[in-house]
């Protein structure tokens, strides 16, 4: 008699569950993949940014003669040079950004950052208190966690005052 044409229904049904078997996989490589991507570029904006502000910090500190710690404000007297000296701060603020600041003359307390550097859009200090940097003498405690999304990058450092010398500013808070 005749030949078959075309699928039986049965046949249809089949292919098409295959289908979406197929489909379903592939679309929850892709978004796993998606995520993973995320999380590696969050982690990497955190690690960069976590050692910016750990370099930044140790740079400062080995080449300050003095520096002073309020809450989570830390300001240094800083050798620029053979004969040259900045005032430099840095500070966790309220808002959880971590911010820096250099000037020729004292910096103050201030009652808001703005105009400061901002190095990182969320960190916390990770010492007693929620504070960020502690002072022993000459050296310097910082211990904070830097977040990106859904990565976090946590950060112990000291640093030891070393730079000697006359100069102005002769203090900087």
């Amino acid at each position: 008699m005749g030949s078959d044409a075309g699928l039986s229904l049965v046949e249809l049904i089949v292919y098409l569950a295959l289908a979406v078997v197929v489909t379903l996989g592939v679309t929850t490589m892709f978004v796993s993949g998606v995520s993973a991507n995320t999380s590696t570029t969050n982690r990497d904006l955190a690690t960069g940014q976590a050692q910016l502000i750990s370099t930044s910090l140790q740079t400062g500190i080995r080449n300050a003669s003095d520096f002073t710690v309020t809450d989570n404000l830390l300001r240094a007297r800083v050798a620029t040079g053979a004969s040259g000296w900045q005032c430099e701060a840095w500070a966790i603020t309220s808002g959880g950004k971590f911010v820096h600041r250099t000037s020729s003359s004292a910096i103050a307390v201030p009652a808001d950052f703005s105009g400061w550097t901002v190095l990182a859009e969320t960190a916390q200090g990770a010492l007693t208190g929620g504070r960020a940097f502690a002072m022993s003498a000459n050296r310097l405690e910082a211990r904070f966690k830097i977040t990106v999304g859904d990565a976090g990058v946590s950060i112990a450092t000291d640093a030891l005052a070393q730079a000697k010398g006359e100069g102005s500013p002769t203090t900087c808070w």
